[in-house]
């Protein structure tokens, strides 16, 4: 494929992705503003139960009465800020101890390494279902740091291949040469040159978690009623995907847009940061 033409595929996905990710977090936002009722407001169990999308309810109402329209926005709140946030502890605890085996080497690299192996060779979901059913009803704090801390694995690796390549470069060795410290050369020239891959790997991350919260919260050990969650409102609603459509196409639709768009914006980061397509 011509490089130009390569080039303009990626734009196109990247502004793609970042228009449709703009919506996304803008819905989020203003959803107390747009939204045109209360989310767990029972609205009217005798007349407004199950009622078809029309002008006074877009996406129509739930089993409960309650506007679905102001569900998904509320949703959207709920599921992007447990990505945001728990990719964020991700990118932090990966980047940390890829860094820091990457640089050390020796025995600390082989002992961070061998740990991060056995992690990957658990199934992440297996994971979350064991350490979830044991711990029972968690609020979405503990649920942000529970996925956090089970997502940062592939980010270690990620960060300790890039380190190894680079702490051999002119530049490090340089530093070192001149003195300079290894938290310095560390923090202050090695992580910025890293920041590429780590920047990818997070927009992946945050479609992945919103995909991974949704089944969790889906199987009932995610998010907990009545907050609205898009899994949540599909495990609600899964016995009317019959008579009631609307009830879980608006919700799964919602995820499936969600993981689309991160996924457009890391594939078009990726190509972007690759030196064969500048």
């Amino acid at each position: 494929m011509p490089l130009t033409v390569q080039r303009l595929l990626v734009q196109r996905r990247a502004q793609a992705g970042l228009l449709l990710i703009a919506l996304l977090v803008a819905g989020a936002l203003l959803a107390p503003i747009v939204s045109p009722y209360d989310p767990i407001a029972q609205l009217d169990l005798e007349q407004r139960q199950l009622l078809a999308p029309s002008p006074a309810h877009p996406f129509g109402t739930d089993l409960l009465s309650r506007d679905l329209l102001s569900r998904v926005l509320f949703g959207a709140r709920i599921s992007l800020a447990i990505a945001f946030l728990s990719v964020t502890v991700s990118i932090v605890v990966g980047t940390l101890v890829g860094l820091v085996a990457g640089f050390a080497g020796g025995a600390l690299d082989t002992l961070a390494m061998r740990a991060v192996d056995t992690a990957l060779a658990i199934p992440r979901i297996f994971l979350l279902l064991v350490i979830l059913g044991l711990w029972g009803a968690v609020g979405v704090p503990v649920l942000i740091v529970i996925l956090g801390l089970t997502n940062w694995f592939d980010t270690s690796r990620l960060v300790r291949a890039e380190v190894l390549s680079l702490k051999q470069r002119e530049f490090v060795l340089a530093t070192r040469a001149l003195g300079v410290g290894p938290t310095r050369t560390l923090f202050g020239h090695i992580l910025p040159n890293v920041a590429a891959p780590i920047t990818v790997s997070a927009a992946l991350g945050i479609g992945q978690i919103v995909l991974v919260e949704a089944g969790l919260s889906f199987l009932g050990i995610g998010v907990r009623k009545p907050t609205p969650s898009w899994g949540l409102m599909i495990a609600e609603s899964q016995d009317l995907m019959v008579s009631a459509w609307w009830t879980v196409a608006f919700p799964g639709l919602a995820i499936v847009i969600t993981v689309i768009a991160f996924s457009l914006l890391g594939d078009a980061l990726q190509a972007a940061l690759d030196p064969r397509t500048r």
